[in-house]
């Protein structure tokens, strides 16, 4: 990983009354932690676009709709994060996932296979298992 610092914009969509506690520093956003989330567990947030973060928020499927959608922004130190706009980093992904192909082989399992949601309109494969 990068030693250099660098900062950016973060965007994340949530219900308004948790956004405005954390704002207030009464509670911390939700972690992520199904195991279909992009990349694991984590508070997950859009880079430099607060319209999309309410984009996501608002498009949530019904049984998960927000009540009052709401976006909270953030200064992220990419430090600690894995930032894939750096080229070593996405080298640790496809390491990542030969290891992961390696292993699955190894043990008789098969690969995860994303999958779209249950009544989500979306043509993305939300479910990234």
């Amino acid at each position: 990983m990068s030693r250099l610092t660098s900062f950016a914009l973060g965007y994340h969509g949530c219900e308004q009354e948790i956004g405005e506690a954390g704002i207030r520093g009464e509670k911390t956003l939700r972690q992520s932690t199904s195991k279909y989330h992009w990349l694991g567990k984590g508070a997950y947030f859009w880079e430099g676009d607060a319209e999309r973060a309410l984009e996501w928020a608002r498009q949530r499927p019904a049984a998960r709709a927000l009540k009052e959608p709401f976006v909270v922004g953030a200064i992220i130190d990419m430090r600690h994060c894995l930032n894939l706009r750096i080229r070593e980093n996405v080298e640790l992904v496809k390491q990542a996932h030969r290891l992961l192909e390696q292993e699955t082989s190894a043990t008789g399992m098969e690969m995860p296979v994303n999958q779209t949601a249950p009544n989500d309109k979306s043509p993305d494969m939300v479910l990234r298992y």
